[in-house]
């Protein structure tokens, strides 16, 4: 099993939380194929650009691989849950693709709120 802590004080760019699921996938599940490391790794963007987005900020991530699956928590500060924004033809949104992204490319997801405030999104990707 591989785990990657990153508290808030050192809570990462988007860049290098992938650069850590690339290699946490690549140590522990090698022969993973390239279509579900770009899943993971997409899952992964969409997570921390919402906690940044929308979350109130990212507070906390991990990533960790245990028998041949990917746990991706994503923890911010805000209470609210994510949403799919509505669409009209007549006024197109930009954005709000994101937590669509997620649950249709994770195998489960789920959200918990956290004692401090806050919530925490672990979104689970098999890598077989």
């Amino acid at each position: 099993m591989h785990q990657r802590v990153c508290t808030t004080a050192e809570a990462p760019e988007t860049a290098r939380a992938r650069a850590q699921v690339v290699d946490a996938i690549r140590r522990t599940a090698p022969a993973t194929s390239e279509e579900r490391v770009a899943d993971a790794l997409l899952v992964v963007t969409e997570l921390i650009t919402n906690a940044l987005r929308h979350g109130e900020g990212l507070s906390a991530c991990k990533q960790e691989v245990q028998n041949g699956r990917l746990f991706l928590h994503v923890a911010d500060r805000s209470d609210s849950l994510p949403r799919i924004p509505s669409r009209s033809d007549c006024q197109p949104v930009e954005g709000g693709y994101g937590w669509s992204i997620v649950q249709t490319l994770a195998d489960r997801v789920s959200l918990r709120s956290l004692p401090s405030g806050g919530k925490e999104i672990c979104a689970v990707l098999s890598l077989a």
